[in-house]
């Protein structure tokens, strides 16, 4: 499965049904940013889920983007990252530092 670079914008077609793996455990993430480019879609993120995202979570709207960070070093969001589809089949992009 393609996972995220650190440093490196990777983009992801989510699919309905099941979450889709963004970014694996990184101690060291103090930096995070996830857009939904889709203009008609909205997703979902979580962190630290075992790749276990669902609708309830972190919602990103049509358009729209999360970001987390800059933060101090020892303040990492630390933990898996996963996203899931709430309606269609948007792109997002995802980067983390």
């Amino acid at each position: 499965m393609l996972a995220a670079t650190p440093g490196v914008s990777t983009f992801f077609t989510l699919g309905i049904g099941a979450p889709t793996q963004v970014a694996g455990w990184n101690d060291q993430r103090r930096y995070l940013l996830i857009t939904n480019n889709d203009k008609n879609n909205a997703v979902a993120w979580a962190n630290g889920t075992n790749n276990a995202a669902t609708a309830n979570h972190h919602v990103i709207p049509p358009g729209s983007w999360y970001v987390f960070g800059p933060v101090r070093p020892g303040r990492a969001l630390g933990g898996d990252i996963s996203a899931i589809v709430i309606s269609g089949t948007p792109t997002i992009s995802y980067v983390e530092l």
